[in-house]
């Protein structure tokens, strides 16, 4: 199916608003398949993260109801988040295969309905001449690029999904190390020996759970460079098109949900690492809040390395050139933008 893109994007490079729209599609698509390889060649990696944040889970019985609690609701908004971005998903392959469909149905041949008939197309992708003098070509050949915009759509809500599902754990897990980093004393009776091993327990846990997001952040830092780079020339095609034909019309209503779906794509990921960094700078004010007055030397030392290190931020990377956060979705949307404007005015 890519190759044939590939095809298309070559022979149709006289028109300015096919070239953009084929080539929106075709880095939609080559992104994808990244994704999918990615995800295939880290698989172990991504399954040590897995294990390692459910390991993080802490299991002590005090407080052990709100400490259910908060993974419950953090567990919801997982389900919640996947069952979105998968309807999301499967928006843009549902409308190419019903305009598709009902090209197909109605315009065999004359019919009033010649505006529909002339703009939209039911076939995507340059198919070869053999296949196209076969009987019901049209059909096999739009069936076959259905099940592919779906396939397509598919893979990316699964590499997304999965991504986003990491960070909302690891955001959870530092709710409940900040909610336990502010128990100790509580639940220690102010023992300074329960209070010194808590302490150590919770640091170890904070350390690990520091590396876990290292770990996941080396596995995804070149995927996270690629879709925003990706995004941000999506987004620009997306808006040539949209400006080049009548608006609410078919064309315009597709490349409508198109750029909405890349800008939640890319707003999942911006907003999720931003997520965990902010919790992360949250974490000095929570050791602060235990009763450290009744500690001794050891743990009001622990307390202070533990406060300073913190205090160092903590990201996901776009590979290795900034940050991810919510500044870099508002900087891709300006950007696409102004992008859009230069191109159009030339």
């Amino acid at each position: 199916f890519l190759p044939m893109e590939f095809v298309k994007l070559i022979t149709s490079y006289q028109n300015v608003k096919s070239t953009m729209e084929q080539l929106g599609v075709v880095t939609m698509h080559m992104i994808s398949t990244l994704k999918i390889v990615n995800l295939y060649f880290k698989r172990n990696e991504i399954s040590r993260i897995i294990d390692e944040l459910h390991y993080n889970d802490l299991t002590e019985t005090s407080g052990s109801l709100e400490r259910k609690n908060l993974q419950n609701k953090f567990h919801r908004k997982i389900r919640r988040l996947c069952m979105f971005f998968f309807h999301m998903g499967n928006c843009t392959s549902t409308i190419l295969c019903a305009t598709s469909l009902i090209h197909l149905i109605i315009c065999k041949h004359e019919t009033v309905y010649q505006e529909f008939c002339s703009t939209v197309q039911p076939i995507v992708i340059s198919t070869p001449i053999h296949i196209r003098s076969l009987i019901y070509s049209r059909w096999i050949i739009c069936a076959f690029q259905w099940m592919c915009m779906f396939l397509y759509g598919w893979q990316i809500v699964a590499h997304d999904t999965l991504f986003a599902a990491i960070l909302i754990k690891i955001a959870c897990n530092i709710r409940i190390l900040q909610m336990d980093f502010k128990n100790i004393t509580a639940e220690s009776d102010q023992n300074i020996t329960k209070m010194n091993y808590k302490m150590n327990q919770l640091t170890f846990q904070l350390q690990k759970l520091i590396r876990t997001c290292q770990c996941a952040a080396n596995v995804f830092q070149y995927i996270i460079l690629l879709q925003v780079l990706s995004s941000l020339f999506i987004l620009i095609t997306c808006l040539y098109v949209a400006a080049s034909v009548p608006v609410f019309g078919i064309e315009f209503v597709f490349q409508l949900q198109y750029y909405l779906t890349v800008v939640t794509q890319l707003s999942m990921y911006c907003w999720f690492a931003d997520e965990v960094t902010i919790l992360f700078s949250q974490m000095p004010v929570s050791i602060y809040q235990n009763y450290w007055i009744c500690g001794d030397q050891s743990f009001k030392r622990s307390m202070l390395i533990n406060m300073i290190r913190m205090n160092k931020p903590i990201y996901f990377i776009i590979g290795t050139v900034a940050p991810l956060n919510i500044n870099v979705l508002v900087y891709i949307l300006r950007a696409s933008y102004s992008y859009f404007a230069i191109i159009k005015n030339k």
